[in-house]
């Protein structure tokens, strides 16, 4: 019996903003959640551990991200001479994180596996004094590359 699967992602763009807060209490509940799916005692006899290496199942994923962009938004403190009040008017974008054709690509079973991550990202932080954005890490493309067989892996990854 042959089983195959096949995934495909093709999204034109995704952006996130989230506040230092947010980011805490997601990784909270993260951690809460990989804590609850790790066993609590393992009950295994010796003469029946067993660990299959990979899986027969044949995979192929594919997955385009045209654009992508995850803000970080802080909690800026006014100048007393500034006189508005809302809480939502002191929150601006700090730090900006931003990809553009992003492709992904994956094939085989896990005992023998290919595949391919481009990406074109860049870094910027949000300078206050100037209102304005600044490049903290400038434009630059990864590469990376898989080649797994079931006794030697290759794994490269470039950036020009």
């Amino acid at each position: 019996i042959f089983v195959s699967q096949d995934f495909s992602l093709d999204c034109e763009s995704i952006r996130c903003r989230v506040t230092p807060h947010d980011i805490r209490v997601v990784s909270s509940i993260f951690r809460k959640t990989i804590d609850k799916l790790q066993p609590t005692t393992k009950v295994t006899p010796s003469a029946m551990n067993f660990h299959e290496k990979g899986s027969g199942i044949a995979t192929r994923i594919r997955a385009e991200l045209h654009s992508f962009s995850f803000v970080v938004l802080h909690l800026f403190q006014l100048h007393k001479a500034d006189k508005v009040l809302n809480v939502a008017a002191m929150l601006r974008p700090f730090v900006e994180f931003h990809t553009q054709n992003t492709k992904l690509r994956l094939e085989g079973c896990l005992a023998a596996l290919t595949g391919e991550l481009n990406l074109n990202a860049l870094m910027n932080f949000f300078n206050p004094k100037l209102s304005g954005w600044e490049s903290l890490v400038e434009p630059f493309q990864v590469t990376a590359t898989i080649d797994q067989m079931p006794n030697e892996s290759l794994y490269t990854i470039s950036s020009h």
